[in-house]
C-alpha cells in the first residue's frame, strides 16, 4: 500500500500516516515536530554575533556623538571670541591666544590679527584687519574695516 493510497484510507489520521511512512518521508515527518538541540545552538550564536554587532554600531553612534558635542563647545568658543573681536575698536584687536578645556581636555584658542590689502596695490589698508581665530582644527575668518563712522566704498 503506497502513500496516496494510506491518506485516502485514513482520512486525516496523521499518527498511522507516521508509521506507515518509511524513509525520506517519515525523516520529514518527525523532523518538524520540533527543533533539535543543535538548531537551537545554531540560532543562539546567530543571535548573539547579531547582537554583537549592534552592540559595536551603538557603541560607535555613541562616541560620534561624544566628538560632535565637543566639536559643538569648540565652535561655541570659536565664534564667541571673533564675536568679541568685531566688537572691539580696530586699534584695539591684537593677535593673541587662551587655553580652554573642554571635555577635560585642553585646547589652544589662538587669534591673529593681521593689516588687509582691500585694493590690490599690495599695501595693507592700515583700516582694515582681517582676524582668524583657530581653535581644535577649526579656523574662522573676517576682514574688519573701520569706516570712522561713514558708510562709503572701499577704494
Amino acid at each position: 500500500m503506497g502513500p496516496s493510497q494510506l491518506r485516502q484510507r485514513n482520512r486525516g489520521d496523521l499518527r498511522a500516516a507516521e508509521v506507515k511512512l518509511c524513509g525520506p518521508a517519515l525523516y520529514y515527518a518527525r523532523s518538524t515536530a520540533g527543533f533539535t538541540l543543535v538548531e537551537a545552538l545554531i540560532s543562539a550564536v546567530v543571535l548573539a554575533l547579531a547582537a554583537t554587532a549592534m552592540a559595536s554600531l551603538y557603541y560607535g553612534g555613541i562616541l560620534a556623538m561624544e566628538t560632535q558635542s565637543v566639536q559643538t563647545v569648540l565652535d561655541g568658543y570659536l565664534r564667541s571670541r571673533m564675536e568679541w573681536h568685531i566688537s572691539q575698536k580696530l586699534d584695539r584687536i591684537a593677535s593673541g591666544s587662551e587655553t580652554i578645556t573642554v571635555g577635560g581636555k585642553s585646547y589652544t584658542l589662538q587669534w591673529t590679527v593681521s593689516n588687509k590689502d582691500l585694493n590690490g596695490d599690495l599695501v595693507p589698508e592700515p583700516d582694515a584687519k582681517e582676524v582668524t581665530v583657530t581653535v581644535g582644527g577649526r579656523s574662522l575668518s573676517t576682514i574688519i574695516v573701520d569706516n570712522r563712522g561713514k558708510v562709503t566704498k572701499i577704494p
